[in-house]
Formats: structure tokens, sequence, C-alpha cells
């Protein structure tokens, strides 16, 4: 066929999001959602939109405390985690105890800058507190 899919993801019977990978660099997407059950089971629907196969590679689940993403409206989508470094292409940081993923920033008019050097002092001592 050699059609990249497209699909949409729903959790339930809503709709989540669309999923095109044309485009994305590696084929790598990452869908991050943070819902709150109403039940003891959760339903993710892969629907087909047009003639290719939807697929996933992987499916996490993590537990949160309720006080964690406080949200009036519903579910909270994750619009962007980045973290800047040359390489690789994602990161889980040891530190960050939710254990999510960290994407690389992709912009090439940045000017990547790094020390061997410790950074000390009050102005970074929040950065842990993820």
């Amino acid at each position: 066929m050699n059609q990249l899919p497209i699909f949409d993801l729903h959790i339930g019977p809503n709709k989540w999001t669309s999923v095109k990978l044309d485009g994305v660099a590696n084929g790598t997407m990452v869908r991050e959602i943070i819902h709150v059950l109403t039940q003891n089971r959760l339903q993710v629907c892969l629907v087909k939109t047009g003639k290719t196969i939807p697929f996933i590679s992987s499916l996490e689940f993590r537990p949160l405390n309720n006080n964690t993403y406080v949200s009036q409206s519903g579910s909270l989508i994750a619009v962007s985690r980045v973290f800047f470094s040359p390489t690789p292409l994602f990161i889980r940081y040891d530190k960050d105890i939710h254990d999510r993923k960290w994407i690389r920033h992709l912009d090439n008019e940045n000017l990547s800058i790094s020390t061997d050097l410790l950074v000390r002092g009050r102005l970074w001592s929040w950065l842990w507190v993820v």
C-alpha cells in the first residue's frame, strides 16, 4: 500500500485525537491524555477513518493522585513536554515520579550550550519538583 495510517483515537465513544503519521520524524508519535475514570474500566478504540489499518505499538497507564492535575471539565491533553538536547528523541527522568516522556525540542536555529560544571544555586532547585 505504501501509505502511512491515518486514524482516530477514542476514549470510549468520545473522540480523543486524530493520528496522522505522514511527515512525522521516524514514524514516531506520542499521544498523551489524563483521563479520570467514571467506572473501573477504560476503552481505548482505534477507529479506522480511511483505507489504512490503524495500529499502536504501546499503550501505557499511570495512576495519578486526584490532586496532581485538576480539571473542572474532563480530560486533559498534554500539549508539550520538551527538553533541550541534541539526542535522544525521547527521555524519561529518574526523578520524575510520574514517569513522563519528554521529547527533544527540534529547532535547528537554536544554539546548543553545555557545561561539565556543577550548576548550583536556588534558581535551579525547583527543576526536580516536577
